[in-house]
């Protein structure tokens, strides 16, 4: 490769990080909706570097993320919800911490060997987007 092309490439990454920067500030400026919340929950959990174990099973990051929707979905259909709107805390609280068959707490573990229960991995990611996107 030659020095040209490293510079190029370079500049092209330095502007990506840049413009990154840019969307994420964005949509900063406005506070975010629990809907979004939650929907920045379940990409979180879509991009977990590691395995998420629920009824002692494991499922990639991919599968965890689908089951936390389809949990989401459903609970947005049935009777006792019906015209709720969920916040964040509930999402967390009610619908991605357990088993709703079992009463099994979900866990995450890392590939760097660390284990988290679910519940406090993500009302850790919680503060960390609130924190990011403070009220106005």
């Amino acid at each position: 490769m030659t020095k040209r092309w490293k510079w190029s490439l370079l500049a092209l990454c330095v502007f990506l990080t840049h413009v990154q920067i840019m969307e994420i500030s964005a949509q900063c400026k406005t506070e975010l909706s629990e809907d979004q919340k939650i929907e920045r929950l379940i990409l979180a959990v879509s991009s977990i570097d590691g395995k998420f174990i629920r009824n002692e099973k494991e499922h990639n990051a991919t599968e965890a993320a689908s089951h936390l929707r389809l949990k989401l979905s459903n609970a947005k259909k049935s009777l006792f919800s019906s015209g709720k709107n969920w916040t964040a805390i509930q999402f967390i609280d009610q619908l991605a911490t357990k088993s709703s068959l079992s009463g099994i707490p979900y866990e995450i573990h890392f590939k760097s060997g660390k284990k988290i229960l679910s519940a406090d991995w993500l009302k850790a990611e919680l503060k960390k987007m609130e924190d990011n996107c403070p009220r106005s």
